[in-house]
C-alpha cells in the first residue's frame, strides 16, 4: 500500500488545497524556486530538443513573475542532489456552475 506524505499545501480562493507525494519517489518533490526558471528550461530543453533556443530577457523576466506569483499556477520538481530531472504543472481552477 503505497504511503502519501504532504509537500506543500496551498490557500485558493479561500480554500485550502494540499499536494501530496508518494514516499517511494527518488529526490525531493517541492515547488519550484523563483530563481531555477533557467534550470527548468535546460530541463524542457533536454526533452525537447529540436525546439529553438530561448533568449533570456525583459520579456521573459515578466512573463515568468507572471507565472511564478500566480495564486492558481504552481510547478513542483524533483530534486535530485541539487539538479532538477522532473517538472509538473498544477493549475487550480475554480468552476462556478449557476444551477
Amino acid at each position: 500500500m503505497p504511503s502519501f506524505h504532504l509537500l506543500e499545501g496551498a490557500k485558493v480562493n479561500g480554500r485550502r488545497y494540499f499536494i501530496y507525494w508518494e514516499k517511494y519517489v527518488v529526490g525531493k518533490i517541492r515547488l519550484i524556486h523563483y530563481d531555477e526558471l533557467e534550470e527548468l528550461l535546460y530541463l524542457y530543453k533536454h526533452l525537447h530538443a529540436d525546439d529553438p533556443e530561448l533568449v533570456m530577457g525583459d520579456s521573459s523576466k515578466l512573463l515568468w513573475d507572471q507565472i511564478y506569483n500566480d495564486k492558481n499556477l504552481y510547478y513542483i520538481v524533483a530534486d535530485e542532489e541539487g539538479k532538477l530531472v522532473s517538472s509538473c504543472t498544477l493549475a487550480v481552477s475554480s468552476i462556478v456552475i449557476d444551477s
